[in-house]
């Protein structure tokens, strides 16, 4: 079950170190990158295209995204709320209230 804790307005700054990482893992652009362990590490998901029903076996720990890249992931199937838009990679998705998985995810144009 999708488990987006907090969907208010947030503001994140990734370190240097984690950027980094996301960079050397390989995320495309025009990709979203779910990860199971925080820091981009471990079991791995990505989605390239509007996706109405994510189903992962596991908890998101981290989640890539392509610099100048902009995803909505939202807790529920069929983008309903709630939802978030992601502007830049998550090394730890419980920072941003993510705490199990998302429902569905799509990149904003």
């Amino acid at each position: 079950m999708a488990a987006i804790a907090s969907m208010a307005a947030f503001s994140f700054t990734a370190t240097a170190e984690s950027a980094e990482k996301v960079k050397k893992s390989g995320v495309l652009k025009g990709e979203i990158v779910f990860y199971k362990l925080v820091d981009y590490d471990g079991q791995s998901y990505a989605i390239n295209q509007e996706t109405p029903i994510v189903s992962l076996q596991w908890n998101i720990g981290s989640i890539g995204i392509h610099e100048g890249d902009k995803w909505e992931i939202c807790a529920r199937s069929r983008f309903r709320d709630p939802c978030m838009i992601l502007t830049e990679s998550v090394p730890k998705a419980e920072d941003i209230g993510i705490m199990g998985g998302i429902g569905s995810a799509r990149q904003i144009k």
